[in-house]
């Protein structure tokens, strides 16, 4: 018998701060199950007021009848108290017996929930979605504080959900509770491509971070406008599309490298607008491109894309969809001119990832993985 209420907990936080790809996700999953539920289970939304506007201007439109809203700040707040850690578990034990949920999903190990896996995890099952992408096969965390709260995740929850096929090495003591994800996905009906000629410019989307790869792609963009002839460099152009703390440095590095004519720094929050016309797609990560949400909606729109060779990435996509690159600066450049010299090679890949990503990255196989760790976690 299938678990009748599930709860997916969802902070407003990394959206508002640049990026979003866990949040756009659970929104979409969360919508799917409203929309296309024939497995007898009932999805709700546990998230903070503020969330369902930020969807909506990330072109998520949230289906809310199974949407509980909580107060801004209970999950994403980083200046509130340990006071507030007791009374933020204690609401959210409230709605969850409210709501008569049985499995608790979080989508992230938020600290203001610590409480609550001490106080009353016992009275549910829990998955965590375990989406850190900073660490190694070796299981280590940015710093001593991210280790505190994901080990206390991971000691507790029933399930830990990831999408990474190395996190069993790297933190072995919970090898049994951990749910490997088959795939990722994005929302495809709004990523369309009509056919009509793209604008010649190369993009990088995410939050600007060192670990995102920001700052090797830009020295590699160095080499390609070098390696271009005028008449190339005055028709391609390269956009960062993002936010986040490498901002500032980001420009400073743009304007010392005399790149002001050809790279800039942009933001829009309904990124499958700008896909739909741009050309050459770059997901520079130094550590883990796998799942990335960006990458899977540029394919949709039919970008040619290259990536570097780290982590799972080959899982998402292999030679067939784009081009792998090594994590050097002179590889990365060299993959990217070799697409913008070549016509025929960029719409090939750009054809062939987008067929890839809508006949394997789809969120039915997505979902029907999720009733199956919430079905184990029972």
């Amino acid at each position: 018998m299938r678990v009748k209420n599930v709860a997916l907990v969802v902070s407003a936080n990394a959206a508002i701060a640049g990026g979003g790809g866990v949040e756009r996700r659970f929104a979409r999953l969360y919508n799917h199950f409203q929309k296309n539920n024939d497995s007898e289970t009932n999805v709700f939304l546990i998230t903070e007021r503020s969330f369902v506007g930020l969807a909506e201007q990330f072109g998520v439109d949230l289906d809310r009848s199974r949407i509980i809203e909580l107060d801004d700040g209970f999950l994403s707040s980083k200046k509130i108290s340990i006071f507030s850690y007791f009374k933020a578990s204690r609401e959210l034990n409230r709605v969850l017996q409210k709501h008569d949920i049985k499995v608790v999903h979080f989508a992230f190990p938020y600290r203001v929930y610590l409480p609550f896996l001490y106080l009353y995890a016992r009275n549910y099952k829990t998955v965590l979605s375990f989406v850190n992408n900073v660490i190694s096969s070796a299981g280590r965390l940015p710093n001593w504080k991210s280790a505190l709260i994901h080990h206390s995740y991971f000691a507790i929850v029933d399930r830990i959900d990831t999408f990474y096929s190395y996190f069993t090495a790297g933190f072995p003591a919970y090898e049994k509770k951990v749910m490997v994800a088959p795939c990722s996905f994005t929302d495809y009906e709004k990523c369309t491509y009509n056919g009509e000629p793209k604008d010649l410019k190369i993009v990088c989307v995410g939050r600007l971070d060192r670990s995102k790869g920001v700052y090797l792609l830009l020295d590699a963009l160095e080499l390609v406008f070098a390696e271009l002839d005028a008449s190339e460099r005055n028709r391609w152009s390269a956009v960062y599309y993002g936010r986040g703390v490498e901002e500032a440095g980001l420009m400073t590095k743009i304007k010392e490298k005399g790149l002001e004519g050809n790279v800039r720094i942009d933001f829009s929050p309904r990124m499958y607008e700008v896909l739909k016309k741009t050309s050459i797609f770059v997901s520079p990560h130094l550590v883990e491109n796998n799942p990335s949400q960006s990458l899977l909606e540029a394919m949709a729109c039919e970008n040619a894309v290259v990536v570097t060779d780290v982590g799972d990435t080959r899982l998402l996509l292999d030679d067939r969809h784009g081009v792998i690159s090594g994590t050097t600066k002179e590889g990365l450049a060299q993959a990217i001119v070799t697409l913008i010299r070549d016509d025929e090679l960029r719409i090939r890949l750009a054809r062939q990832g987008r067929s890839h990503v809508l006949g394997s990255m789809n969120i039915q196989r997505f979902s029907e993985y999720c009733i199956t760790t919430w079905n184990e976690a029972c």
